[in-house]
């Protein structure tokens, strides 16, 4: 595989090498590097041959590149020797132009912030692109402040700005002699996507806030399609102003909650097609319990009897249940019910089948009787 950096003249780089067989890293003998430079495809300086020293399982050189003489592409080719054969690797560089100010110059500088915080960014790297010919003319990088600075000539341009963790920015200026200094507009970065952020088409923000307007910070937030309830599909928190986001496709979604006392909550989430959103929470219900209305049947077999003490004196306001027999799942399912009169009598119209009767009252023992009709 080749990379391709970017140096200036008077860079020094440590070059490393590790060289495989079959994906294995394996120890060879005599490693060297030269430096080749490439012009229209031609080569027209040929570097010689500089011995590697070992390093761990590869082999370094420390690498000035006072010795290329002009700007542009240059070519690093390793070799060795292994078991009497020749392995290869190869690696690109361009030598680009100093930073050097002149008559002809002119003073172009900005900032870089975070587009999330507004908060100026370090380490950014700054390339400068000649657009007639791609090649890159100047590298530099934001300091602390967030600040970056170059001199350049009057000619159109690409600003090409990144940073590990960051969406890359470009920007393309035609850069006139009428003036000597021209500050940018600010240039904001976004960082990437994490993928537990989700990876759907729209960004979506929101914020928790408690009644005094504060943000409520770690609040751990779980989002799941609705047609897969099963599958979280984002998991985020959210920061010290209490917002968060995620990166999801226009559909119906479940928001699940967890507050930092540990109280959750739900909500329903809806992203349209054109990026909106609308979030409900949705409320627990009051659990009631429903009894079921059962009458006293209406079968085809009429069945009247009495409900006795140990005495013989009729027993009012006993519950009197008939289970009919369900002969495929192998249990007896409610059919009907009564209450006894004051006597003690009930009547129940039963179906031709098989039944449990379930006698109860206060005060007594529950009796269960099997009968047929």
């Amino acid at each position: 595989m080749v990379t391709e950096l970017n140096l200036y003249q008077g860079d020094k780089k440590i070059l490393y090498c590790d060289f495989k067989v079959n994906g294995k890293i394996v120890q060879v003998e005599n490693p060297q590097v030269r430096i080749l430079h490439e012009f229209e495809d031609n080569v027209y300086e040929d570097l010689p041959w500089q011995v590697m020293t070992p390093m761990d399982e590869g082999y370094i050189y420390n690498f000035d590149t006072n010795v290329c003489q002009t700007d542009g592409k240059y070519v690093i080719v390793y070799k060795a020797q292994y078991q009497g054969e020749t392995l290869n690797q190869l690696e690109e560089f361009n030598i680009i132009p100093n930073n050097l100010e002149g008559n002809n110059t002119i003073y172009i500088y900005g900032f870089v912030n975070d587009i999330n915080n507004n908060c100026l960014i370090k380490n950014v790297k700054v390339k400068v692109v000649d657009c007639e010919n791609g090649a890159t003319i100047y590298q530099t990088t934001t300091d602390e402040d967030g600040k970056w600075e170059v001199y350049i000539s009057p000619s159109d341009y690409e600003f090409k700005f990144e940073l590990d963790g960051y969406n890359e920015r470009s920007v393309r200026v035609q850069i006139g002699d009428e003036n000597k200094e021209i500050q940018f507009n600010n240039i904001s970065l976004e960082k990437r996507a994490d993928k537990t952020l989700g990876e759907g088409l729209y960004k979506i923000e929101d914020e928790f806030t408690a009644k005094n307007n504060m943000g409520i910070p770690d609040i751990e937030i779980e989002i799941y399609s609705s047609e897969q309830t099963d599958k979280c599909l984002v998991t985020t928190k959210t920061d010290l102003k209490g917002k968060w986001k995620a990166f999801l496709d226009d559909g119906t979604y479940l928001l699940k909650i967890t507050l930092p006392s540990g109280l959750k909550k739900k909500f329903q989430m809806t992203i349209y097609n054109d990026g909106t959103k609308n979030i409900e929470e949705i409320n627990s219900k009051e659990t009631k319990i429903i009894h079921p209305q059962v009458d006293n049947g209406h079968g085809e077999c009429p069945l009247t009897d009495y409900v006795l003490d140990a005495h013989g004196n009729g027993v009012g306001n006993a519950i009197v249940r008939a289970f009919i027999y369900n002969i495929e799942t192998d249990s007896y399912e409610l059919d009907c019910q009564c209450t006894t009169s004051s006597e003690g009598q009930f009547e129940l119209n039963l179906k031709h089948g098989k039944y449990k009767l379930i006698v109860s009252g206060e005060g007594f023992k529950k009796v269960e009787q099997i009968i047929e009709l």
